[in-house]
């Protein structure tokens, strides 16, 4: 199971701004915590697909890994 925190925080720009609850939540793909109750998937889960970890908008730049 991937870890909540993988040292990345894949956002997009709109949610960057966005202040959230401190108050964990879980990823919806794999299980697995993630740091804010906010996040739909945990930072893993959100770089592997190449999107955003609450909004699910796929990220510039990135590079999916399905």
């Amino acid at each position: 199971m991937p870890t909540a925190n993988t040292g990345q925080k894949p956002k997009c720009d709109g949610c960057k701004a966005k202040r959230v609850a401190c108050v964990t939540g879980t990823c919806q793909d794999c299980g697995g915590g993630t740091p804010y109750r906010a996040h739909k998937l945990c930072y893993a889960c959100a770089e592997k697909q190449g999107v955003c970890a609450m909004c699910l908008a796929p990220l510039p730049n990135a590079k999916p890994n399905k």
